[in-house]
């Protein structure tokens, strides 16, 4: 809360894994979720599959790798929250 997320923003934080760990595709998570949520946990994946690949080539690059996937996730959430205000309306989690 403190963090004033949006519930896309939220919801994508909690569905972030479910792509690389279960069945269900980004187009599974549209469709419950919204395009929102799908971008974001999109994003997340490739963030996460990138900053991998530099922490494999580059040894003691932890905190670069770190702050990459920070500014990228500010980045989403920002776009998502400038979503949401042009939309003009909240919703929830749930579709």
């Amino acid at each position: 809360a403190h963090l004033r997320m949006d519930v896309d923003t939220l919801c994508a934080g909690l569905l972030h894994d479910t792509v690389e760990d279960t069945r269900l595709g980004l187009r599974d998570l549209e469709q419950v979720f919204g395009p929102a949520v799908r971008r974001l946990v999109e994003g997340e994946t490739k963030v996460s599959k990138l900053a991998s690949k530099r922490l494999e080539t580059q040894q003691g690059s932890d905190e670069e790798a770190e702050r990459l996937k920070s500014d990228c996730r500010t980045e989403a959430h920002a776009q998502a929250q400038a979503q949401a205000q042009t939309r003009g309306q909240k919703r929830g989690c749930r579709r």
